[in-house]
């Protein structure tokens, strides 16, 4: 088994970059879901309510990220915060964050269409995940529950055996494609190596929302392929495809890194 792409959404909702190599600290790859988009109150804006999100991509330049949107384009400085804090909501976890900058947001609400601030946390132990599992919890960053989602080839390929029209893997957001022999054995892992030094632990399968039924390439909403995959990977806690892993050891993983599972 071997790591075939590796992404990263430094934004929670955009679109993802593609990358032939990341470090991975212990809230998940360096620069994924630093930042996230909320309304007044702090509460998450995410494509589980505003579509449109889908088609902003994102690009790193030097110590800069290039958010485009149709023919609009605004670059945010790494690290860039205001003194404006603001506590904000991720699936039931609050927690302060800072306003990276009133004329960022201004150009979000713009094209959106909605009132909104983009945020970044001023620590990055500003959030902390508990599970019941050794180490019993995590810090993590914008992410929805765990630090790291990974998805096996192969699972994607038996569901789309299954479907009239094909996905992309990216439906599923995922950080971590790996090359599989069968399908969802990625739930079935314990804790695993990614080359020499990076040390995973897998704690469950990662259950579904309606974000995997929008195309990522236009942001249309249809039915599939949670509707497809409701007949044969539902559980008691919901539909699951991929699966959440954290970090026991940090550093950096590349492309074609083989995949080692630990006893």
């Amino acid at each position: 088994m071997k790591v075939k792409e590796i992404i990263i959404y430094p934004i929670k909702g955009l679109k993802g970059i593609s990358v032939s190599k990341s470090n991975v600290k212990d809230i998940g790859l360096e620069g994924d879901r630093a930042y996230m988009l909320s309304d007044l109150n702090g509460n998450l804006i995410s494509q589980r309510t505003t579509n449109e999100l889908a088609l902003m991509s994102v690009q790193r330049k030097d110590k800069t990220l290039l958010v485009q949107h149709k023919s609009e384009s605004i670059e945010i400085e790494t690290g860039q915060m205001s003194d404006q804090q603001m506590e904000v909501e991720v699936w039931g976890a609050r927690f302060s964050c800072n306003e990276v900058s009133k004329e960022i947001s201004a150009w979000f609400a713009k094209q959106l269409g909605i009132p909104c601030k983009l945020m970044i946390m001023p620590d990055s132990k500003s959030r902390i995940k508990k599970f019941n599992k050794p180490p019993y919890e995590s810090y993590l960053s914008f992410a929805d529950g765990y630090p790291i989602l990974t998805l096996g080839t192969y699972s994607v390929k038996q569901l789309n055996e299954k479907l009239s029209e094909t996905v992309e893997a990216n439906r599923f957001r995922a950080n971590i494609l790996i090359e599989t022999s069968s399908p969802h054995e990625e739930d079935d892992w314990a804790d695993f190596m990614i080359g020499e030094n990076v040390k995973l632990r897998n704690i469950k399968p990662c259950v579904r929302c309606q974000v995997i039924t929008i195309n990522q390439e236009n942001g249309i909403k249809g039915n599939e392929p949670l509707k497809t995959l409701s007949t044969y990977r539902k559980f008691a806690e919901g539909v699951c495809f991929g699966s959440n892993v954290i970090v026991l050891s940090q550093g950096e993983i590349k492309l074609g890194d083989e995949i080692k599972l630990l006893p």
